[in-house]
C-alpha cells in the first residue's frame, strides 16, 4: 500500500517541524534522454540553489501500512514503515509526503523495541525543478539552445555562462541566456527551448523529511509516521428513491473524496470524520463521530471519487405528514408566514436492510419514479448523523392543503410553542409536529409523544376543513 508519486523537483524551501516526525515513500531516479525547457526573457521569481540529501543517507521503505483519517477541511495519514540502520546517529530520509503537509504536526515514533529508536533534527523539504531553477544548475555546463526565426530552427551551442537572475542594486535583475561557443564566442539569445542530455542530479519535484534516526543497535526497525495534510477532504450525500406509489423506497449513502493532495493513494484504509483533523494525529476530540469506508481505496490525484457507504434496495416506507422545526430545510415559511408541512419517510439504520453503520449527517436528494421508472426530483433536504438502530428522518414533497403557523414565548427554563394547523382537506389528517431532542432538555405536551433518536415527535390529527391549535413546552431537564 504506497502513495503514488509525484514529480521529482528543485527549487528548495525548508522547513522545520517541532517534535519527532517523519513520512516515507518510494523514490525513483529521473533520467531525461532530453529535457526540453521553454526559457522566458522576463523577470521569473525563484528560491535559492537545490538542498541536497545528507551524504549516505538511509532511505524508509515504501509504507506496509497506511490510513487516512479524512475529515471536512483536513486528513491525518498515518503509515508504517521500516529502515535499516546502523548503532548510534543515523540521517534518515523519507520520500514523497503529501506536498500540502502541515509541517508542525508531523510525528515519528519508533514500533520495535520501546526506547530503542529515538528522532530528532527533523526537516521538511521541497525541491522544485522549475525553469530557473535549471538554468542555475546548468551554469558552466554545455546546453543547447534553440530559436525558431520564421519557422526555421537555429541552434546555438556552448557554455551557459550566467543564472537565470542576479542580484542587483534594485533586488534580482533577469538576464538572458549568454552562451560562449566552442570557438570563444559569446552569443546572447533572449530565450528559446534549452536542449539537455539529462537532468541535473537531485531529488526533483517532491516532498521530502529529513531527520536523524538513533538507533541502539544496528538492525532493522519499524516505525509509525502521523501527519496531517489538507487537500483532502470529503462530502457526504444522499439519494432516495421512491417508487409510484411511495410505498418502497431505494436509500442510497455515497461519499464524494476529493484528493487535491498532488500524490495518488492506493490500497488504503480511510475513516471518514465528522470534522477536522485533531492537532494531535491519533487522538481525536471525544466528540468527533467516525465512518469507516469499505474495503481498501485508491484515491487519484486531482480529482474525486465516490464511495458507497451504505445501500438500502426495495424496503417498505411510510409518508407521515410532518411539521418539521424552524432551521430545517423543510422549516421556513412562506410569504404570508404559514409553513408548508411535507411528508416524512423514516429508515431503521439496520443490517437488515443494508444498512446498520454510522452515517454522517449530509444533504438528501428525494427522487419519484413514475409508471415507467423515470426519475423527477421532489425535494431536496437533509439528514442528521445516524448511529446503527436509530432512524433516518428525510423529508419527501411538499403536502398541499395543508400548512401551521408556529409562535414561540420564553417560558421558565425554556421555550412555549403553540403551533396553529390548517387543514383545507376533505379529509383528516394526522400530523407528526417534529421537535430536536437536545442533550440535557425534556419536550410536555397533551399530544402523543414518540422519541426517535435526536427527534421527539408530537402527534395530532386536523379534522376536515377545520383548525387546529396544539402547544409543547421545551425545557431544561431539572
Amino acid at each position: 500500500m504506497t502513495p503514488a508519486r509525484g514529480p521529482r523537483s528543485a527549487r528548495s524551501s525548508e522547513t522545520k517541524t517541532s517534535g519527532p516526525g517523519s513520512r516515507a515513500a518510494m523514490r525513483s531516479p529521473v533520467k531525461a534522454a532530453l529535457a526540453k525547457a521553454l526559457l522566458c526573457g522576463a523577470a521569473c521569481a525563484g528560491l535559492g540553489g537545490a538542498m541536497v540529501s545528507p551524504a549516505g543517507a538511509q532511505e524508509a521503505s515504501p509504507p506496509e501500512e497506511l490510513f487516512l483519517t479524512v475529515g471536512p477541511v483536513s486528513a491525518t495519514i498515518r503509515e508504517v514503515r521500516h529502515a535499516q540502520l546502523v548503532a548510534g546517529n543515523n540521517a534518515l530520509r523519507v520520500d514523497d509526503l503529501s506536498p500540502r503537509v502541515i509541517s508542525e504536526t508531523v510525528q515519528l515514533r519508533g514500533l520495535s523495541n520501546p526506547g530503542s529508536l529515538t528522532f530528532r533534527d527533523q526537516s521538511l523539504r521541497f525541491e522544485l525543478l522549475d525553469r530557473q531553477q535549471l538554468l542555475r544548475s546548468l551554469v558552466g555546463t554545455d546546453v543547447r539552445v534553440i530559436r525558431h526565426y520564421d519557422s526555421v530552427p537555429v541552434v546555438v551551442e556552448g557554455r551557459l555562462m550566467f543564472p537565470p537572475e542576479v542580484p542587483g542594486p534594485n533586488g534580482t535583475t533577469p538576464l538572458p541566456i549568454f552562451v560562449q561557443t566552442p570557438q570563444g564566442e559569446i552569443r546572447v539569445v533572449p530565450g528559446g527551448e534549452l536542449g539537455i542530455d539529462a537532468l541535473p542530479d537531485g531529488d526533483w519535484n517532491q516532498v521530502r523529511l529529513d531527520v536523524t534516526a538513533q538507533a541502539a543497535t544496528a538492525g532493522r526497525y519499524r516505525f509509525e509516521l502521523t501527519y496531517q495534510t489538507v487537500g483532502l477532504t470529503f462530502r457526504p450525500q444522499y439519494t432516495l428513491r421512491l417508487n409510484e406509489s411511495r410505498q418502497r423506497a431505494d436509500l442510497l449513502s455515497t461519499v464524494v473524496i476529493d484528493n487535491q493532495t498532488g500524490i495518488e493513494f492506493r490500497g488504503i484504509t480511510v475513516l471518514l470524520a465528522d470534522s477536522a483533523a485533531r492537532t494531535s494525529p491519533g487522538r481525536p476530540a471525544a466528540h468527533d463521530r467516525f465512518y469507516p469506508v469499505p474495503g481498501s481505496v485508491n484515491l487519484p490525484a486531482g480529482r474525486p471519487l465516490q464511495v458507497t457507504l451504505a445501500h438500502a434496495v426495495d424496503v417498505p416506507v411510510q409518508g407521515i405528514v410532518t411539521l418539521f422545526p424552524e432551521g430545517h430545510p423543510q422549516g421556513r415559511a412562506d410569504r404570508d408566514g404559514a409553513v408548508p408541512l411535507f411528508l416524512r419517510f423514516d429508515l431503521e439504520n439496520d443490517q437488515t436492510i443494508g444498512m446498520g453503520k454510522p452515517l454522517p449527517a449530509g444533504p438528501v436528494q428525494v427522487v419519484q419514479v413514475d409508471d415507467q421508472s423515470r426519475p423527477r426530483r421532489v425535494s431536496l433536504t437533509e439528514t442528521k448523523h445516524t448511529e446503527p438502530g436509530q432512524r433516518l428522518v428525510i423529508a419527501g414533497p411538499r403536502v398541499p392543503g395543508i400548512a401551521a403557523h408556529p409562535t414561540t414565548a420564553p417560558h421558565e427554563h425554556g421555550r412555549h410553542v403553540t403551533v396553529s394547523l390548517f387543514n383545507e382537506k376533505a379529509e383528516p389528517v394526522t400530523v407528526e409536529i417534529l421537535v430536536p431532542r437536545n442533550v440535557g432538555q425534556v419536550v410536555q405536551s397533551e399530544m402523543m409523544t414518540l422519541a426517535r433518536g435526536p427527534w421527539t415527535m408530537l402527534r395530532t390529527t386536523v379534522a376536515a376543513a377545520d383548525t387546529q391549535t396544539v402547544s409543547y413546552t421545551v425545557r431544561r431537564d431539572s
